[in-house]
């Protein structure tokens, strides 16, 4: 998790903590890119201008506990709240980081999803253009043989 954080340009990753539970003003780019391509799991407006958005998702194998029978599980977790009143204004904070924790064996936890990377498809007019230039240089190419 720690890497697929940094490479999305997230710079303060598991900051211990006030840092991992509310995040940083500087984390706000990277979670915000991050979650353009993972999606968010959970929404939630806490204010008439403020609202939390958070990605969470399991991101290694579970295992029951052999001490207490319940499921462990690590949970990747990035979460950006806009529109907090702070003391120096109204600023967004960003959180990235991954957690283990134990829930009863079958129980769903709200707003964990998984982390699978969507990849943006090409535009129709995209295609297009890359169709047409493929017929003109083939078209090229039958002229010149």
């Amino acid at each position: 998790m720690t890497e697929l954080f940094a490479n999305a340009g997230i710079p303060d990753i598991n900051v211990a903590g006030y840092g991992a539970l509310y995040g940083t003003t500087a984390n706000v780019a990277g979670v915000s890119a991050l979650q353009s391509l993972v999606g968010v799991t959970y929404q939630y407006q806490y204010s008439a201008l403020g609202f939390l958005y958070e990605t969470a998702g399991y991101v290694d194998n579970d295992f029951v506990s052999p001490v207490n029978g319940f499921l462990s599980v690590n949970i990747g977790n990035v979460v950006v709240r806009t529109a907090v009143n702070t003391v120096s204004g109204v600023l967004d904070f960003a959180s990235a980081y991954s957690t283990w924790g134990s829930v009863p064996v079958g129980s769903a936890l709200q707003g964990v999803g998984t982390w699978l990377v969507r990849q943006d498809v090409p535009e129709p007019p995209t295609l297009a253009l890359v169709a047409m230039a493929l017929a003109v240089a083939l078209k090229v190419l039958r002229r010149e043989a």
